[in-house]
């Protein structure tokens, strides 16, 4: 993790259960942030941290809040994996999650889904906030059917990562 995590305080936009959180704090983060608009997930994310540790469930601070007007400031590393916006309703998210997380940390992991325009969009939008892009990556995802809207046994698609950091040349 480039030394992004050990000893920083890392903030997960959209948590969910928390996945990168818990990662965060087994590579030697100080505390970690679950933000997430969804009371009932925040609570499941809980319960499932201190099942696996009292150590973990001590240094995480559950937030229930709107990624897009996010109130915490002053984080070191923002680790995130925002809504793709494959509904129209959700057109957009991503990038709304990325500007508040360039907005309030020094360091910034996101997942997008892969279009080459979603790719310039996130160097655009880094470049803005004075953040360089340190790495970009492809990978490909599979996300089995559990929706209802789901229409494959296991759709896949493209998606890529970045690496931000404030202020490299």
């Amino acid at each position: 993790m480039r030394g992004d995590i050990e000893g920083s305080t890392v903030l997960e936009l959209g948590c969910g259960v928390g996945r990168f959180t818990i990662g965060s704090l087994l590579l030697g983060a100080r505390v970690g942030f679950c933000l997430d608009i969804d009371e009932e997930v925040l609570e499941y994310a809980r319960k499932v941290h201190c099942s696996l540790s009292d150590s973990i469930c001590r240094r995480v601070v559950y937030l229930e809040a709107d990624a897009l007007s996010n109130p915490v400031t002053g984080v070191d590393t923002v680790i995130m994996n925002p809504p793709f916006g494959v509904y129209p309703e959700n057109r957009g998210l991503d990038m709304g999650f990325l500007d508040s997380a360039l907005e309030v940390a020094s360091r910034v992991y996101s997942i997008h889904k892969y279009t080459e325009e979603a790719v310039r969009l996130v160097v655009d939008r880094a470049a803005r906030h004075g953040f360089a892009v340190v790495k970009i990556g492809l990978i490909e995802l599979s996300i089995p059917m559990m929706f209802e809207t789901h229409r494959k046994r296991v759709h896949r698609f493209k998606a890529f990562y970045t690496v931000l950091k404030r202020g490299l040349k």
